[in-house]
Order: structure tokens, then C-alpha cells, then sequence
């Protein structure tokens, strides 16, 4: 997505590292599934982008989830994902919301970074602070305004880029092997109602 790479580019240019706090959420009025949970159905966008900011996978998670329409499918499930002393991540998930959301929130301890899935948007708003007084806040600014290009297009030009120059796209399959186990991870704590750790590759 241009408003996400946006967001990178900004990361990396200020040498800001991994985010202190990370929250996602993604929720619509949609298409209910009945082959698979919220979780899996929303979530590997989010978790794609989640370890590609933090560029390292989750030591253990918590999910959680709530079963409305079937008694055997999660239809809102919030995940917890642990970094480390460092980072600390969640996600929301949830397909009967009657507000379409696509939201990613980074906090670092000086300003605030957000990329909105919907409106195609990413920016970014600094802050100050000292004990004992308010939290001083600057406005808000724009990192990338609406793009031409949809996310979907973007990734097939980068499929047929990869295919004519043999160079791997951002979603090759050595960018995204982390998410296929997180996701089994959260099923597993959806089960257990406990922590669950990430084993590794």
C-alpha cells in the first residue's frame, strides 16, 4: 500500500526504529465466513505489516475472541503480541462493526504515526512531554495524500516487475513466512485461553 510504504520511508529517514506501542484495527459490516475466524479472514495484512515494522516475530501472544452468528467461528478476536521489553503490539479484528475501519497506530515516545487503510492515508503527529505538565501536541502532518495507484494494482505490478527482472517483490514469500505461524499461534491461544509461544522456522 503507498500510504504504508509512505510510513516506512518516514521511519527509516528519521531513524526511528521499532515502535514502542503498535495497535491495528480492521473491522467492517462484511462478509461473514464460515470456513474461517475474523482472525484469520483480517488479520495477515495486519501481522504482514506488524513484522515488517518491527522486523523480528513475536515471542508468545494472547487472543481472545467472541462468537456471535456460529457457535464454532470467532466473529471479533483481539490479539496481543509480545516483542519484547521494546515493543508491544495488538490487534483488533471484527466483522460486525457498522464502522469500516483499516487503522494502524505506531507510538514512539515523541510523536504519533498512523496509516488509514480507507482513506488511503498515512501520517504523522509529535508531541512532548514533562511530568506534571499536559501533553504538548503539534498538528498533525500528512505523510502521503490519496495515491492513483490501489493496493491491489501496486502488487501486481510488482508481481510482473518480478517476473521480468527476476528480483523478488515485496511480498515474496521470504517477506511474509512469519505470518502462517503467528497465525496458527493465536488459533492455538484462542483454544487455550492462554500465552502462546512462536516457535521458530
Amino acid at each position: 500500500h503507498p500510504a504504508f510504504q509512505a510510513l516506512q520511508e518516514y521511519i527509516a529517514h528519521n531513524h526511528l526504529g521499532v515502535p514502542r506501542i503498535i495497535s491495528s484495527h480492521r473491522q467492517s459490516l462484511g462478509l461473514v465466513r464460515s470456513e474461517e475466524n475474523v482472525f484469520w479472514s483480517f488479520a495477515p495484512h495486519d501481522i504482514d505489516m506488524i513484522l515488517r515494522l518491527v522486523g523480528r516475530p513475536p515471542t508468545r501472544l494472547l487472543a481472545t475472541g467472541s462468537r456471535v452468528l456460529q457457535a464454532n467461528i470467532e466473529d471479533r478476536c483481539e490479539c496481543r503480541l509480545d516483542f519484547g521489553p521494546d515493543c508491544q503490539a495488538s490487534i483488533l479484528t471484527n466483522w460486525l462493526s457498522p464502522i469500516k475501519e483499516q487503522r494502524l497506530v505506531l507510538v514512539y515516545p515523541d510523536r504519533l504515526l498512523q496509516f488509514d487503510g480507507v482513506t488511503g492515508k498515512s501520517w504523522v503527529q509529535e508531541f512532548s512531554f514533562s511530568a506534571g505538565s499536559p501533553l504538548q501536541k503539534h498538528e498533525p502532518h500528512e505523510l502521503l495524500q490519496p495515491h492513483a495507484d490501489q493496493p491491489l494494482a501496486a502488487q501486481a505490478k510488482a508481481f510482473l516487475s518480478a517476473i521480468e527482472t527476476r528480483v523478488n517483490p515485496p511480498t515474496a514469500a521470504v517477506n511474509i513466512h512469519w505470518v502462517l505461524p503467528t497465525l496458527t499461534a493465536a488459533t492455538r491461544s484462542l483454544q487455550s485461553g492462554q500465552w502462546e509461544e512462536i516457535p521458530d522456522l
